[in-house]
């Protein structure tokens, strides 16, 4: 499980089990899928995806689709905003 630890973070407990939840949601995930994920988190266009991983471009769209993988690169944005913007203040 990831957590964030910290006396004066908002929201720590939404944070910490929104990260539990990913950690519970990708743990039978295939390697393609995580790969997506993390290709996803650096913005990279499905047709790129798709071809540093061999896959077709609809795999990449059924993963995304299957593991809501979209949502999950939102979530985990919004998770880094929250905690840069509490350092930073």
């Amino acid at each position: 499980f990831l957590i964030v630890a910290g006396e004066n973070i908002p929201y720590l407990n939404l944070i910490n089990q929104s990260l539990k939840l990913i950690s519970h949601q990708s743990r039978n995930w295939s390697k393609n899928r995580l790969q997506i994920l993390l290709f996803l988190m650096q913005k990279l266009p499905a047709r790129t995806i798709a071809t540093k991983l061999g896959i077709s471009t609809v795999a990449v769209y059924k993963n995304m689709n299957a593991g809501a993988l979209d949502i999950l690169r939102d979530l985990q944005h919004e998770i880094v905003k929250l905690i840069n913007h509490t350092i930073q203040s």
